[in-house]
């Protein structure tokens, strides 16, 4: 009754051949599964709930510094209580325009499963950084050009 209902037999847009109009969407009702769902316990229901809460949330990476395996952490917000990070922490070193892009806290590495794989770290601090020579320094304009000079 529906094949090849387009000219030419290449398919395409086949909904003004469906009469909306007619259907009958009341015995649409998803009986079944509502009463699938009414016989469950309500530990089987917060179960049902959690699994689905799990499958929506991302997958984070967690490593140690100075331990480059990494392991998969389904909640991040609970690892984080259970590690005592900051919970804001994750998403501050998984985002490209934070200052923390990449880096570390209290010794631990996190990134979305979603993105590349961290290159090795490396502590900066306390060693010596090469300046690019802009700083404590200004513009100023000279013959009609702007050139450094000290502030």
């Amino acid at each position: 009754m529906s094949y090849n209902l387009v000219k030419g037999g290449t398919g395409g847009d086949r909904s003004s051949f469906i009469p909306y109009d007619t259907i009958d969407y009341s015995n649409h009702t998803m009986k079944g599964t509502i009463k699938w769902f009414k016989n469950l316990t309500d530990d089987q229901k917060k179960e049902f709930h959690r699994k689905q809460a799990e499958k929506r949330s991302k997958g984070w990476y967690v490593s140690r510094v100075d331990n480059p395996i990494e392991v998969y952490v389904q909640n991040i917000s609970k690892w984080c209580e259970e590690y005592n990070v900051d919970k804001s922490m994750p998403t501050s070193l998984n985002n490209p325009k934070s200052k923390l892009f990449q880096k570390q806290t209290k010794g631990w590495r996190i990134r979305r499963a979603d993105m590349p794989i961290l290159p090795p770290y490396e502590n900066l601090r306390g060693k010596v950084i090469i300046s690019n020579g802009c700083k404590n320094k200004t513009w100023k304009l000279v013959n009609g050009k702007r050139q450094w000079c000290d502030k």
